[in-house]
């Protein structure tokens, strides 16, 4: 198992984490330039890239980008940071999971993704594989506290989440959450009507 983790380790290109919505605002208003651009792995699985949900920032990549125009296919859309957090909240309001990326042979940042299972390889692995995976991506720095006094067993936030950390109790008509499981994406706080589910530090 271990020289497995080291061969994925050593081929694998980059490494990412899951981010909330308010991380990424954060980000944004950090980085400069910003860009959007089609997603290599919806390319991969045959799915339709018009929709580009892979958001570049910083001048690295979008330079290196430009030698490799195959990569970029449909080209290169810059956008500003107030187009980019509008583009944000729609991904999140899709249910598009957050995840940020950078270059390990490198400090430099690539960027965002904005996907969903099982249509991102990152996304599918990290479920299958759990925690194992945490050497290419990680967990939020957040996680989803649930209310189960306020939850009303409405089953909006099962559907919602991307890795498989939570489940419906038709015995206790309830949400169940597996806090281990869960990546701190935050999608499943934003359809609860109720508001049972909010982040909180994981460290905590």
């Amino acid at each position: 198992v271990a020289a497995t983790k080291q061969a994925i380790s050593t081929s694998s290109p980059h490494r990412g984490q899951v981010v909330p919505l308010e991380d990424v605002k954060k980000i944004i208003k950090l980085a400069g330039p910003i860009a959007k651009v089609a997603c290599v792995c919806r390319r991969s699985r045959r799915a339709s890239f018009e929709e580009k949900t892979c958001i570049p920032v910083g001048p690295v990549f979008l330079e290196y980008a430009k030698e490799w125009p195959d990569y970029t296919r449909g080209g290169i859309d810059y956008i500003s940071k107030e187009e980019a957090i509008e583009l944000m909240e729609g991904f999140n309001e899709k249910g598009y999971v957050h995840t940020f990326w950078m270059d390990y042979r490198s400090p430099a940042v690539v960027g965002f993704c904005n996907c969903e299972f099982p249509t991102c390889g990152a996304l599918r692995a990290r479920r299958f594989l759990g925690d194992w995976y945490n050497f290419f991506i990680r967990k939020a720095e957040h996680v989803a506290m649930h209310d189960y006094d306020r939850c009303t067993g409405c089953g909006s936030c099962v559907q919602r989440c991307q890795f498989s950390a939570i489940t419906y109790s038709p015995y206790l008509e309830k949400a169940i959450f597996d806090m281990k499981k869960c990546a701190g994406c935050g999608l499943c706080r934003t359809v609860c009507e109720q508001g049972a589910i909010k982040l909180m530090p994981r460290s905590k």
